[in-house]
């Protein structure tokens, strides 16, 4: 009998300390309210559908992190791709440049290549204006005008050495 009394001892003891963190852990707003980002957090859980990942901080986090997977806007990512392919363009492209020696045979080389990459970081940019269903601010703005600039200032060293202008025409 003692035996039996022990065992439900610990089972209510069990069952007592579960429920007591299950209570605890249920107030999502508690856990929120001691993050950086207090509004936040109980929005994005809040705002979650699946109830019953409202009860641990485990759980809390899986919301957490779907939401910030879900969170990149699709175009950005797009229009982001899009921007690298014409980076890799331009890296390829001018790796395979060389400026060692400028002549007539080599100018027209380098005219060719230098031509191919020069409205590739304009086409980078509005990759973003042009974006669908609305237009997104270009994160690369600065680097687009900087790669711009000197694809265009090496284009113009060139031509200035081939024709006496920075314009050949």
């Amino acid at each position: 009998m003692a035996r039996v009394e022990v065992a439900n001892f610990v089972l209510i003891s069990i069952l007592g300390f579960f429920l007591s963190n299950a209570v605890a852990a249920t107030d999502f707003r508690q856990l929120c309210g001691q993050t950086s980002h207090k509004d936040v957090c109980i929005s994005v859980i809040q705002s979650d559908p699946r109830n019953n990942l409202k009860n641990s901080p485990s759980a809390i986090c899986t919301i957490l992190n779907d939401k910030a997977q879900s969170a990149t806007d699709p175009f950005l990512s797009e229009d982001l791709k899009s921007c690298s392919a014409d980076y890799d363009e331009i890296v390829s492209t001018l790796k395979a440049l060389n400026f060692s020696v400028l002549n007539n045979q080599t100018y027209v080389d380098l005219n060719i290549g230098l031509s191919l990459v020069a409205s590739r970081p304009d086409d980078c940019e509005d990759s973003f204006k042009l974006n669908q269903p609305k237009p997104i601010r270009s994160p690369l703005t600065a680097d687009n005008k900087i790669l711009g600039d000197i694809i265009s200032t090496t284009w113009n060293v060139l031509n200035l050495d081939h024709c006496g202008n920075i314009t050949c025409q």
